[in-house]
């Protein structure tokens, strides 16, 4: 009986580490709110700790009505023949892509799209394994396609700047004062 405990802990061990260290992609954006006109980094990070990659690509896809892609730039990360041609569309950027024959583990940074805040509403993003040229991710050992996660966060895009609104206020405020002083009410 005790050799089956053991066995059993050792096996929900294992399926909890392999669990813990799923490989995934996350999109990370550089502010958590920003006004029209304004802009924002994304970065893209990528954690293949315990299934090594040979490489792979996906697709992101945003909202066109509220953003607009500026640049795109890879981190130069595995070998540089694998990057993908990461082609930019209204709404989208397809092929984001990165490999090496050696294969690729662990956390790493391996880009960064900038946008700028078009239209008031919130920023939400999608990530999906590729169906074009680049394919999904695929496993360095066995050569299977890996299940990778996708981890997106969003941000919201206000209509009127928020400091810039409180300056608004203020020079206003300010005016009306100074209109008040200049005209005295006479009793």
């Amino acid at each position: 009986m005790t050799t089956i405990k053991r066995l059993l802990a050792v096996g929900l061990l294992a399926v909890s580490f392999s669990a813990a260290q799923a490989a995934s992609i996350t999109l990370n954006p550089s502010a958590a709110s920003v006004g029209v006109g304004g802009t924002v980094d994304v970065t893209f990070t990528m954690n293949f700790t315990g299934q090594a990659t040979l490489g792979g690509g996906f697709d992101l896809l945003y909202n066109a009505a509220v953003l607009s892609l500026d640049t795109w730039s890879y981190e130069e990360i595995g070998d540089p023949d694998f990057l993908g041609p990461a082609t930019p569309g209204v709404g989208s950027i397809t092929a984001i892509a990165f490999g090496d024959f050696a294969g690729l583990t662990g956390p790493a940074w391996f880009g960064t799209a900038s946008f700028s805040a078009i239209g008031a509403g919130t920023a939400n993003f999608a990530m999906s394994d590729n169906v074009g040229p680049a394919g999904p991710f695929i496993d360095l050992v066995t050569y299977a396609p890996i299940t990778v996660s996708y981890v997106t966060s969003g941000f919201e895009v206000t209509a009127v700047p928020v400091p810039a609104a409180a300056w608004l206020f203020a020079s206003a405020f300010t005016g009306l004062i100074w209109v008040r002083l200049q005209n005295p009410i006479s009793v």
